[in-house]
């Protein structure tokens, strides 16, 4: 059955920009986390990989640059929705807490 709801959805996955924009910001991603590895000397993992772009300022130029997003918050949020377990994990938890913090003062 076709109803206004999934002929929303048909439209939007069939959408040309959407799914560049899409595939854009994974590339993207990918290479921030490749770049990270090798810089770092170890395996990252994703839960990881969301800690270091928060806590340095100069991780998350380079992470919404070469994701293509607009802003720092529509880059973390795209990785959020990407990896949604993020949102359970407590390292992850801490640092945004942390950051939080940080902004206030």
């Amino acid at each position: 059955m076709l109803n206004s709801k999934n002929i929303t959805n048909i439209i939007h996955n069939s959408d040309p920009v959407e799914t560049t924009a899409g595939k854009e910001f994974i590339t993207g991603l990918l290479k921030v986390g490749a770049f990270l590895s090798i810089v770092s000397g170890k395996k990252i993992n994703s839960s990881t990989l969301f800690t270091m772009i928060l806590e340095n300022s100069d991780i998350r130029y380079i992470f919404v640059s070469l994701t293509g997003a607009s802003d720092e918050r529509e880059a973390l949020l795209g990785m959020l929705y990407m990896y949604p377990a993020l949102l359970k994990s407590k390292n992850v938890k801490k640092t945004f807490q942390r950051s939080l913090k940080n902004d206030r003062i």
